[in-house]
């Protein structure tokens, strides 16, 4: 008589392993990531206030001051790169002020002949 197969032996099997590999993989690239380039680990390359100031560690990630922050994004900050950062903030604020007075625009202009409807139906 053929012994009974127990799939979920296999499946524990598996799951196991597969949390094992992650694991691994995770402890891997924290550890070459949070090396200085000169010690063979990662570097972030500089794309943006954000993207270019972390660091890899085994620890939660402690927020910076709003002002700090706020300062560094608009290029006040006097780190390293703030200026390129200052000059995309300006540029993004300059374009959202235009895109509001867009509409703003429209707004007026849709409203001026909604008015022009309702004084020709009074007869004026």
């Amino acid at each position: 008589m053929a012994k009974e197969y127990d799939s979920d032996i296999v499946l524990n099997d598996l799951e196991n392993f597969l949390f094992d590999s992650f694991n691994l993989f995770i402890k891997g690239a924290v550890k070459g990531l949070s090396k200085d380039e000169a010690e063979g680990g990662g570097s972030p390359v500089h794309t943006g206030y954000f993207a270019s100031s972390w660091t890899a560690g085994y620890n939660r990630p402690k927020r910076e001051p709003y002002e700090v922050s706020d300062q560094n994004r608009k290029g006040l900050g006097g780190v390293d790169g703030s200026e390129e950062w200052g000059s995309a903030y300006w540029k993004n604020l300059e374009l959202k002020t235009m895109h509001v007075q867009q509409l703003e625009c429209q707004k007026l202009t849709h409203l001026v002949h909604h008015l022009r409807v309702e004084l020709s139906y009074l007869g004026t």
